[in-house]
């Protein structure tokens, strides 16, 4: 969704991370909790796989959904890996 904002959290701890707002690259941002941290490039880079993932996962979900019962078209598809990462978003793809 355009627009929108979603929280950036901690992979392990599910609790969001803090770091400064000056926007710059080499910005640390770390978890309050488990004190996991990485650069702001880095982070951005590792929650845009797993928005990735998420999105494809219910992408095919979906698809598996509204093919359920048809009885012409078989998928046979194998699911999407779950992999854990550091960092994750709350964003919940809507089909």
């Amino acid at each position: 969704m355009a627009g929108a904002s979603h929280s950036i959290l901690c992979g392990r701890c599910k609790v969001p991370i803090e770091g400064p707002s000056d926007g710059n690259d080499q910005s640390v941002f770390s978890c309050p909790r488990c004190g996991v941290s990485d650069t702001r490039k880095e982070v951005l880079r590792i929650v845009a796989k797993h928005v990735e993932e998420i999105t494809a996962r219910a992408m095919q979900e979906g698809l598996r959904n509204s093919m359920r019962g048809n009885r012409f078209i078989k998928l046979d598809s194998k699911p999407v890996p779950k992999r854990t990462y550091k960092f994750i978003s709350d964003f919940k793809p809507k089909f």
